[in-house]
């Protein structure tokens, strides 16, 4: 399906450039006739004229054939021979063997190249060459005559210039199919490379995305501006802000202890090393306390382009550890009030086990046991 849709581009494409080639060829034609009037002959002007307009017509035909018709590749077969007929027969109305008109050959078997690959390449370059042989063949020996041309040379009669002019002409149709078709080849190598290439990028990309967006750490990267240029998933959720809202904004203005910690950790101007607490983070109004690394983001050369922070909420941990600190000091505190009472109860015991081994009552205390109380 997708090969059908490109061909029926391409024949729409031929016949754009033939009707624009068509019209080119009639406006230099007409501008030469108007400076130098008597540089063709009456019939071959009226038979170029007629030529002119035929290929107008055959190109309106071409195009409503290409909508009727599915076998596109025959159809491209079928201009390509047309314009291979049309250029001969431009070629005889101007002059015959002193025409120059059949360079433009070379420019059919090019698109036929392009279109159809090597195989019709040559195939084009035969008909040419058939087409252009035979008609100067026929000019040669005066089966057809050619029209005057004003401006003319002398045919020379013998027959090795003919047949070395006709050699010449097909060896370079050869010639222009092969290296053609060697051109477009290389293209169509680069091109699949390229897009195998750009696949397995395309497919690393989505990885480094899948990894980068399923870890559970905020990861953001900043330029050498500090302008934040990536936001994690993970990221959005610690701080609630959405990537959209924070592209090329600078890190100071979403974590403002940023750049006291950024200058006042290293000096040197490779910025905080190791892992470190950005404290006091204010977002949406709430108070974070994050967990950070920090390491440089370089290229291939190793020449550095910016730095990458990786962070997590320690809020609840920091809370956590609040409440695990008060509870052991209240619990140093219970320990330092047993061991006070026992301190206190050691002397007491000593002076109740006296008491009751000396046996002494003291007056109006009938019992020891309530006088140590």
């Amino acid at each position: 399906m997708t090969d059908g849709k490109n061909l029926d581009g391409k024949i729409k494409g031929l016949i754009l450039a033939r009707v624009a080639m068509a019209t080119f060829l009639l406006g230099i034609f007409i501008f030469l006739q108007i400076k130098a009037p008597d540089f063709l002959s009456q019939p071959s002007i009226s038979y170029f004229y007629g030529i002119i307009a035929l290929t107008y017509l055959l190109s309106l035909g071409f195009s409503i054939l290409s909508r009727i018709s599915t076998n596109h590749r025959t159809h491209l077969y079928l201009q390509i021979m047309t314009d291979v007929l049309m250029i001969t027969a431009l070629i005889y109305v101007t002059g015959g063997i002193r025409s120059t008109y059949a360079v433009f050959y070379p420019l059919v078997i090019i698109y036929s190249v392009l279109y159809l690959g090597r195989n019709g390449g040559l195939i084009t370059a035969s008909a040419a060459s058939i087409s252009y042989g035979l008609l100067i063949d026929l000019e040669y020996y005066r089966v057809i005559t050619p029209f005057s041309h004003l401006y003319s040379w002398e045919v020379p009669d013998t027959a090795g210039h003919l047949f070395l002019r006709i050699f010449v002409n097909i060896i370079s149709f050869y010639l222009i199919a092969l290296l053609a078709s060697f051109v477009v080849e290389k293209e169509k190598k680069t091109r699949a490379l390229l897009a195998e290439r750009e696949s397995a990028f395309n497919q690393l990309d989505l990885l480094y995305r899948s990894i980068i967006e399923s870890v559970d750490a905020g990861i953001l990267t900043i330029d050498l501006a500090g302008k934040i240029k990536s936001f994690n998933r993970a990221a959005e959720q610690i701080t609630r802000w959405r990537f959209t809202s924070l592209e090329n904004n600078r890190i100071q203005d979403i974590f403002p202890a940023w750049e006291e910690l950024y200058i006042n950790r290293d000096n040197t101007g490779e910025g905080v090393k190791g892992r470190f607490e950005m404290p006091a983070v204010v977002i949406h109004d709430r108070h974070l306390i994050l967990g950070c690394a920090l390491s440089s983001l370089r290229d291939n050369s190793g020449k550095k382009i910016g730095d990458i922070l990786i962070f997590q909420d320690l809020t609840k941990a920091k809370e956590m550890e609040a409440v695990l600190e008060r509870n052991r000091r209240l619990a140093f505190v219970g320990e330092m009030a047993a061991g006070l009472a026992h301190e206190i109860r050691n002397p007491l015991a000593s002076i109740s086990g006296s008491i009751q081994s000396t046996g002494v009552r003291m007056p109006g205390y009938p019992d020891y046991r309530f006088c140590l109380r």
